[in-house]
């Protein structure tokens, strides 16, 4: 993450301390001013921690919920971007992001929970309250069996952008230059992908039906025994897969791009747009929503995409629904807007942030995350079937999964 500073004369500077979450306290810094002639005053100040002088030494970057002396003051809990949301039921949430940061939603409070690693997670998913992946920087993988966070062997090095399974001995895992990685209940092991593309979503009907999609069209399907290959008739960037079943899937992605398999092979469906789509869900076979830039939505209705009209110019980042007559769209600008089977009408969020992605338990309970334009704040909102209230974060940095 890159630091600026808003100042005549920029810093180089040496942390002394950092504390929970990966955030910083900063307890005195070095280095020299940047302008000749210019001088620190005073030149150095004297820090002492348990009664030990630790003036100008670089403790390294502690991870989420730091159990030493240091803590986070503000923001609470801690202040680092969370990139990814998932969870089990309404009082069962977990929230990943940089640093190592994790954090558990009981239905009451966000709390952080200690997951040994400083590394940046990614994405997080699961099969229930007490088989929970969360995947990131470096190969990073970590488990959560109901008591606590423990790493485990990823057998890569490479970024880890996407988790998803079918049970508790069958998950995936994409990422950066065709990684592909597989759990089988008791190790991760590489599965050759047969690709260097960036692969950024991954989906799947079955165990022996998955669907991982990236950049330059690559799209690549596992039959239970090997990923192939699979032409997309694309070399535009594919975002996001979802699918009703085997022989209906979607990926939408940049430059209206919108790809339908039908059991036998891919094919460009018109979406009637050059805006690219950002997000795709569908309740069912014959209703599937894409959303994307300046408020372009489209419909699926079993025999063309439709084009209602959103009610909004914003862009869209993410869609979801409990049901055929309960789906939400968010974007930019706080914007929030609700389809109830005919109509999308405006919901007031009161925020004008930028809403990057939204999920739900049911239709009393849903979440929407995101941040301001230029401005850090870690924004979350939260549907209890009547209102939408904003919900403290603990991050001054944006959010961008949920």
């Amino acid at each position: 993450m890159d630091e600026g500073f808003g100042q005549a004369h920029a810093l180089r500077r040496h942390i002394a301390l950092a504390a929970c979450a990966g955030g910083l306290v900063l307890v005195g810094f070095g280095g020299e001013p940047s302008k000749a002639g210019d001088a620190f005053r005073p030149a150095s100040i004297a820090v002492t921690v348990n009664t030990e002088n630790v003036t100008g030494r670089s403790l390294g970057t502690a991870s989420a919920c730091d159990t030493g002396n240091w803590h986070w003051r503000n923001p609470l809990p801690q202040g680092n971007n969370r990139r990814g949301v998932w969870g089990s039921e309404a009082s069962d949430v977990w929230a990943v992001g940089d640093y190592g940061t994790i954090q558990h939603w009981d239905g009451t409070a966000w709390s952080c929970v200690w997951s040994g690693t400083t590394d940046n997670l990614y994405a997080v998913g699961g099969s229930g309250a007490s088989d929970i992946w969360a995947v990131g920087q470096f190969g990073t993988i970590k488990h959560w069996d109901g008591s606590a966070w423990t790493s485990v062997p990823s057998s890569t090095a490479n970024l880890l952008y996407s988790v998803w399974g079918t049970g508790a001995s069958d998950v995936w895992a994409v990422g950066s230059r065709g990684t592909i990685v597989h759990w089988d209940g008791s190790a991760w092991t590489s599965v050759p992908s047969g690709t260097t593309n960036e692969l950024s979503g991954v989906w799947g009907s079955g165990a022996s039906d998955v669907w991982a999609v990236g950049d330059r069209g690559t799209i690549r399907r596992w039959n239970g025994s090997a990923w192939t290959s699979v032409p997309s008739g694309t070399t535009n960037w594919l975002v996001h897969v979802w699918g009703s079943g085997v022989s209906d899937v979607w990926a939408v992605g940049l430059v209206g791009t919108i790809k339908h398999w039908d059991g036998s092979a891919w094919t460009s469906v018109p979406s009637g747009t050059t805006n690219s789509f950002l997000g795709v869900w569908g309740s069912g076979a014959n209703d599937v929503w894409a959303v994307g830039q300046y408020g372009v939505l489209r419909r699926w209705d079993g025999s063309a995409w439709r084009s209602p009209s959103s009610g909004t110019p914003a862009g869209l980042m993410g869609v979801w629904g409990s049901g055929a007559s309960d789906v939400w769209a968010v974007g930019d600008y706080g914007t929030i807007q609700h389809w109830d089977g005919s109509t999308w009408t405006g919901v007031l969020s009161g925020s004008t942030d930028n809403l990057s992605a939204i999920w739900g338990s049911g239709a009393s309970d849903v979440w929407a995350v995101g941040t301001a334009r230029g401005v850090p704040t870690g924004t979350i909102l939260h549907w209890d079937g009547s209102a939408w209230t904003s919900v403290p974060s603990g991050t001054t940095n944006g959010l961008s999964g949920v």
